[in-house]
């Protein structure tokens, strides 16, 4: 069965990654693409409210922009994917 995301999955990652981003500093696009692959990862899980989705982003991302738990984030993409 094939997946892929409606516009709405679309617009609403988008609107969480700009969120993420801090004004005026070089966007930093490996954090951007991990938080891309999460997000995907969970709508093609069924996960769509905003709500849970910012604290899935929360657990994986750091609040000083850093990557959180990456060998956990690995096994969640081994294993998930």
């Amino acid at each position: 069965m094939p997946s892929y995301l409606t516009f709405a999955n679309m617009s609403l990652i988008e609107m969480l990654l700009a969120e993420l981003r801090v004004p005026g500093l070089r966007r930093d696009f490996d954090r951007e693409t991990l938080a891309t692959r999460v997000l995907i990862q969970h709508i093609e899980q069924g996960r769509t409210d905003e709500i849970e989705l910012r604290g899935v982003l929360s657990r994986h991302l750091s609040p000083n922009g850093k990557i959180a738990r990456s060998s956990s984030l690995w096994r969640f993409f081994c294993v998930s994917g």
